[in-house]
């Protein structure tokens, strides 16, 4: 074990810090509040689009809804029914005159807010509406004003004594009951019902898990649960340097942490996203981490920095580890190191390396960021890929500018255990270290061993890899039946490839019937998924581009390279 990542401990910590943060500082129950808010909003705005698009059957008589409502239906029926209310003189005629000019501007406040009036399921809230008192009471609720308050506290009155004859009305129980059912039914089939019930459960979990840790706070589970995983792996491999990567979750699967969707955006890319140190290195980490190394002695403990894109981050960081934490290079025996996967990591090498103790090659980041192609997304498959040249160029950079510069370089993609070649390139290039998987294990110190014993030197690095394409190119003729064409030269294939593309492009070009076009376009597909990228790697210049590296570096010749090499192994 050379490398611990963060993300494999943070599942025994079993939250997002942030929750755990916002538990401790009693901010937590608040920010819940508001996101169970926004969802209230979002459940109202899918009911109110459903109901206006005719999905749901739903629909409030305004006029009746509001007389029985503020308690006016039985008022007026009763005034209406009086002998005397005919004469227009009245006091009867007049009331009920008085009351419809009230219930005409109430009627016209609740058109106004129908979509609310139709979506909510509090009486108070239609009431507050429909009396003209919400933005009034919210306006005087921020007051610090005596008599504002007291204003306040009765139109509070007021709306409370409406909502508790309200209540009593079987109409409006009736109306009621269907705004709950309908918002039920949306709630359910839109995930809101499971997200709210996600949210108000956050507390009761995070409270479960310190119990169940014996801890008391969520930093002192967070900090001693950590502490303790990267000392268990630490002292188990005692004496060997055991690599710490800081946490490189990215918001979509930092969300899947309990508590995560409160502090978690959507991204549209989260690979391009905020992580890495632009998060800012967690406190409570570097004391996890530090509480490793000291108080349970686990000194093999090395700190690795993931996602740095830039000189200025990088520089930014480790003043902060430095003034904050009191953690250098050096000091009481720890490396900082850097995790290069970022086409910026590769392009100033000379610059980045000198920031910090070495570098770790992160293939998998590296090989999407200089493709351009989310790992993530399936349909990329055919673009991802490690040994393109421009990858092997950052790759290599960086293997010589650790060299340039004393400093060791690792390897911790796949990359070494998903491709021969890639073994190969670190092996030649004079890497310290290479990280594998477990049913590539055995096969992959199998391949490092056969080429360390060739001794091959990095002036044989691009012929080497040209002979390795040339093979892989020779094997795919063979299972595709062009066993004929093995015996021609690279370039030879070349234009026998470039021929036969050229004739089902004049094919598809010519040819005016769909039917037999598709078929001809399925064939160009297939015949250049097959042979193109293979064609392109065995007649590339792979002794220029491994030139170019190592003069990227700074290495001036094979020479140079070689001899920094030779002091570079006794590192």
């Amino acid at each position: 074990v050379g490398l611990l990542r963060a993300e494999f401990m943070l599942g025994n910590i079993g939250a997002h810090p942030s929750a755990l943060e916002a538990f401790d500082n009693g901010t937590l129950d608040a920010t819940i509040k508001k996101h169970l808010k926004e969802l209230e909003s979002t459940l109202r705005q899918t009911v109110n689009e459903q109901i206006s698009l005719g999905i749901i059957d739903f629909d409030i008589k305004i006029e009746e809804y509001v007389s029985y409502l503020l308690g006016y239906t039985e008022e007026l029926k009763k005034l209406r029914n009086s002998s005397d209310y005919t004469k227009k003189e009245s006091k009867t005629y007049k009331k009920v005159q008085e009351i419809e000019q009230k219930l005409s501007l109430y009627i016209k406040r609740a058109s106004k807010n129908l979509s609310t009036l139709r979506t909510s399921e509090s009486l108070s809230e239609h009431i507050s509406i429909i009396l003209g008192l919400e933005k009034e009471c919210e306006k005087l609720s921020k007051s610090t004003l005596q008599k504002d308050q007291q204003n306040l506290t009765e139109h509070v009155k007021t709306i409370a004594t409406y909502t508790r004859d309200a209540e009593q009305n079987t109409y409006i129980q009736k109306i009621i009951q269907q705004i709950k059912d309908i918002r039920k039914d949306v709630s359910d089939r839109c995930g809101i019902t499971q997200k709210i019930k996600n949210l108000t459960s956050i507390p009761i979990s995070i409270s479960k898990i310190l119990r169940q840790s014996g801890n008391k706070t969520g930093r002192e589970h967070y900090v001693q649960t950590l502490s303790q995983g990267l000392a268990l792996f630490a002292m188990a491999f005692y004496s060997k340097p055991i690599t710490y990567r800081t946490t490189d979750f990215k918001t979509n699967e930092y969300r899947n942490l309990l508590g995560g969707c409160l502090f978690e955006s959507f991204e549209d890319n989260p690979m391009l996203g905020y992580r890495g140190v632009a998060r800012d290195l967690h406190d409570w980490e570097i004391e996890a981490f530090k509480k490793a190394r000291s108080t349970y002695g686990a000194k093999n403990l090395k700190l690795m920095l993931p996602f740095v894109r830039t000189i200025e981050q990088a520089r930014t960081i480790k003043t902060y580890l430095k003034d904050v934490h009191d953690m250098e290079s050096d000091k009481d025996d720890l490396q900082i190191i850097l995790m290069s996967e970022i086409p910026s990591n590769a392009i100033l090498a000379k610059q980045f390396i000198q920031e910090f103790d070495g570098f770790s090659i992160g293939s998998n980041d590296m090989t999407q960021m200089v493709l351009a192609t989310d790992r993530d997304n399936s349909t990329l498959t055919h673009l991802y890929d490690e040994e393109d040249p421009a990858v092997i160029w950052a790759i290599l950079v960086t293997i010589f500018s650790g060299q340039k510069y004393s400093k060791k370089v690792g390897f911790c993609g796949q990359g070494v255990a998903n491709s021969t070649i890639m073994r190969g390139v670190v092996s030649i290039s004079g890497i310290t270290s290479a990280s594998v998987v477990p049913d590539t294990y055995y096969q992959t110190k199998k391949d490092l061993a056969a080429l360390e014993k060739e001794a091959l030197s990095t002036s044989e690095l691009g012929p080497w890899i040209t002979q390795q394409h040339t093979k892989k190119l020779k094997e795919i003729l063979i299972k595709n039946g062009y066993e004929t064409l093995t015996s021609l030269s690279n370039q030879d294939i070349k234009k026998w490839y470039d021929g036969e593309v050229s004739k089902l492009h004049s094919l598809i070009k010519n040819t005016k019937q769909v039917q037999e076009k598709n078929k001809a376009l399925q064939t160009l597909k297939k015949f250049c998924s097959t042979f193109n990228k293979p064609i392109i790697y065995s007649t590339w210049n792979w002794e220029e581009t491994v030139l170019d590296a190592l003069q990227q570096a700074g290495f001036k010749s094979y020479k140079d390279q070689q001899e920094a090499q030779k002091n570079y192994t006794l590192l």
